[in-house]
Parts: C-alpha cells; sequence; structure tokens
C-alpha cells in the first residue's frame, strides 16, 4: 500500500511540473541556435564572423499586417497612405540591435559616426558631443552606440563585406520587413501604444542632443531595440509617389525597380516623438549621409542551414 502511494505520489509531482512547464509567464526565448537547427519564433541567434565580429538576430514570423497609416490617424502624412494590407510569406532573422560602430568598425576598419570616440579630446564632459554647445555627460565608450553618417551605398559594401564571409546573406530589409517587424503585431501609432513613452526610444526630448548605447530602452514584443529612434534605419527599397501605392493585399514587397530615393525608417535621436511612429516613411538619396541615420541588417542563413 505504501509503495502505491509513493508511486502515486511520484507521478503527481511530474504532472504538475508539466502542468507548470506550459503555464509560465512570458515567452522563452531560445538563447542560441547552431548551424542546423529549426528556427523558431523569437529565437535569438548569434552569428559569428570569425575573427571579426558577431551579430544577435531575431526571428520574426510570417504573417500579415496593414502597412501605413489611415486619415484618422492625426499625424498621418501623404507618403504613409493608403493603409494596405501586406503579407510576409516566409519568416526572417533581423537585427536585435542596430549595427554598432564597434561591429562597423571591426569589418570596415573606419569609423564614419559623427557621434565617436575622440581621442584628441578625452575629457568626461565635451561640447564635442552636443550639437547645441552644452556640456552634457555622454558614454565615454562609444564602441556600443550606433554607427551613423553612413550612405545607403556604405550600407551595401558592409553588407556584401559580411556576405564574403561564408556564413549566409546579410542585406538591408525591405520596407515591408522593416514595419512588420517594428509593429510586432501592434496596429497602435507606436509599438507600445498610441501615446508617446520616452521608456521606449531616444529622441529630442530625451537623448540631450546625441546618440546613445543601443539597447538601454524597452524592447518591441518580439524583442527588437530601438525600432523607432536612437538612429533612423535604412531599408532596401526604392521610395515611390503615394499614388503609386497599392490598395490592394501585397505579398512579400520590394519597392520600384528605380527611383530617387531610398527608404529610410524610425525616428532618431535628434526629431519630435511624433516623428518615430511605426509608418512614417522619408527618402534620402543614396549617396547621402548624416548624424542621424544608420541600419539594421537581416541575415539569411547559408545553404544547408534550415530557414
Amino acid at each position: 500500500m505504501k509503495d502505491r502511494f509513493h508511486r502515486l505520489t511520484a507521478l503527481s509531482i511530474f504532472m504538475l511540473s508539466i502542468v507548470c512547464l506550459f503555464h509560465s509567464s512570458g515567452p522563452v526565448f531560445a538563447a542560441e541556435g547552431g548551424p542546423g537547427a529549426a528556427a523558431t519564433t523569437g529565437e535569438v541567434r548569434t552569428v559569428v564572423i570569425p575573427g571579426i565580429t558577431s551579430f544577435d538576430f531575431i526571428r520574426i514570423p510570417a504573417g500579415s499586417f496593414k502597412m501605413g497609416s489611415g486619415l484618422s490617424d492625426p499625424d498621418h502624412s501623404a507618403a504613409e497612405w493608403p493603409e494596405h494590407s501586406v503579407e510576409i510569406t516566409n519568416g526572417f532573422w533581423i537585427g536585435k540591435y542596430e549595427v554598432t560602430q564597434d561591429q562597423w568598425e571591426s569589418v570596415m576598419k573606419s569609423n564614419p559616426s559623427y557621434f565617436k570616440n575622440k581621442s584628441e579630446d578625452p575629457r568626461e564632459y565635451s561640447a564635442l558631443d552636443d550639437p547645441t554647445g552644452d556640456t552634457q555627460k555622454y558614454h565615454t565608450d562609444r564602441s556600443n552606440c550606433p554607427v551613423d553618417r553612413v550612405s545607403w551605398n556604405d550600407c551595401q559594401a558592409f553588407a556584401a563585406a559580411l556576405s564574403s564571409k561564408e556564413v549566409g546573406l546579410f542585406r538591408l530589409p525591405t520596407e515591408a520587413e522593416w514595419e512588420y517587424a517594428c509593429r510586432a503585431g501592434s496596429t497602435a501609432a507606436f509599438y507600445w501604444g498610441d501615446a508617446p513613452d520616452n521608456d521606449y526610444f531616444w529622441n529630442s526630448s530625451n537623448a540631450c542632443n546625441k546618440i546613445q548605447q543601443v539597447g538601454l530602452k524597452k524592447p518591441n514584443s518580439w524583442g527588437l531595440y530601438d525600432m523607432s529612434g536612437n538612429v533612423a534605419e535604412w531599408c532596401s527599397d526604392w521610395s515611390e509617389p503615394a499614388r503609386d501605392r497599392s490598395v490592394e493585399t501585397v505579398r512579400d514587397p520590394k519597392g520600384p525597380e528605380k527611383g530617387e530615393y531610398r527608404i529610410v525608417r524610425g525616428g532618431s535621436w535628434g526629431i519630435n516623438a511624433s516623428y518615430a511612429r511605426s509608418a512614417r516613411r522619408t527618402g534620402e538619396k543614396p549617396e547621402e549621409k548624416n548624424m542621424y541615420t544608420g541600419l539594421r541588417l537581416v541575415w539569411e542563413p547559408a545553404d544547408g542551414e534550415k530557414k
């Protein structure tokens, strides 16, 4: 009788542990996934460029969303409408963070950033780091801040250099991939809600007129940091006139085949919070570069790895 009681008790404890596992709160992200590992939604994978640097990517699921904004959005612009349905038919890997100065320099052997370490001015306080001239305390190590002052053409060279290392294809996200990843299932003006919230992004009201280190603000629900601020981000697409945007459902759009301006998405440290809305879109010529714009990468695994 006693042995039967012990067996039943052990079985009960086992079943209770299974119930607790399935009812634990919050998503469970895999810490890593090696070559050949099956990709799961929300998985974080560190891609190592041997002897150079590494990047963290997050798996984004296939799905559909409403791209752009409608006339009911009080902050909408003509470039954002018509709001339309987009299908992303394949999941993809996108950078957990914006590309940092350290990562860029490790690959390109130079740092084009306006906001970077200045060996000739090692003071903790420096007007150099505040375009307004005010002395603000800044990070003494800028290596973990986003790279800025890179053109679209520069980004192509950076992605090509990484792709040559035979660990997969690196590229800029399409505009549709970017907005889909930014929203992370949200239909609000921002990925956290309809009102600005400085807990989630750097903008002109809280960045002290300078760039900030990546990953210091709250991420979106898919685990991506700084999608709405710090630096704006280049996308792969050419910009098209609003009148040419489809009102029908489109699958995996890549933009027009030619144009004058390449798409830039997301807000930055130097602009008003309303310009960091998920639907906000602008364009710049591919050779242009400024202290407000950087990049985030998409990674496509090499042949032989499961997507």
